[in-house]
């Protein structure tokens, strides 16, 4: 794929695709799915994509990081997915994450960590969203300084770990979207 191709999933019987993996900057990102339950609903949506380097002291875990990516966006948890090797995970709804236990650190050692995260802004939230200021949050994110790196820091201080810098390996990316929900609104 070359730089804002698009590709979907191919589906069979009466599944419907939904959702596109999109290539941007020479990185694949986003998803396509194969959705047979036909109640589901589609909601137009911007998800914002990074990979950053976490220095800290402490023990993050899984589910503090993505309290602190939720916190710094501004959006609930169930809109926020976190990955990082130290986490693995084995299944789950795609917006969740699952906390493990990591591996045992001393409290005051400054470790580094590189995490990716996917975050879902709904539109409809507030009025001025939109993929600008989308990704200057996430840029914000990198700059404890800033409104967003703080928020971030101390969410993930009351878990006990101090944030000492976090850096993106490359911009983050900003695509429009979808999700799917039930006839009540819930992922």
């Amino acid at each position: 794929m070359v730089d804002q191709d698009t590709c979907a999933a191919v589906c069979s019987g009466d599944a419907r695709v939904q959702g596109t993996i999109k290539c941007v900057s020479g990185r694949l990102v986003d998803a396509s799915h194969c959705i047979s339950d036909m109640s589901l609903l589609r909601k137009d949506v911007l998800k914002v994509f990074g990979t950053v380097d976490l220095v800290f002291t402490g023990s993050p875990t899984s589910a503090s990081l993505t309290k602190a990516v939720s916190d710094a966006f501004g959006v609930g948890q169930e809109y926020v997915a976190v990955y990082s090797e130290a986490f693995p995970t084995s299944a789950g709804r795609l917006l969740s994450a699952i906390q493990r236990v990591p591996p045992v650190r001393f409290l005051d050692a400054v470790e580094t960590i590189k995490f990716q995260y996917t975050v879902v802004v709904d539109p409809n939230a507030t009025q001025n969203v939109t993929t600008q200021n989308v990704f200057s949050d996430a840029m914000a994110l990198s700059d404890l300084n800033s409104t967003v790196g703080h928020v971030f820091a101390q969410s993930l201080l009351t878990s006990g770990v101090i944030v000492k810098s976090v850096s993106y390996h490359e911009d983050p990316v900003v695509v429009k979207s979808l999700i799917l929900t039930d006839a009540s609104g819930r992922l």
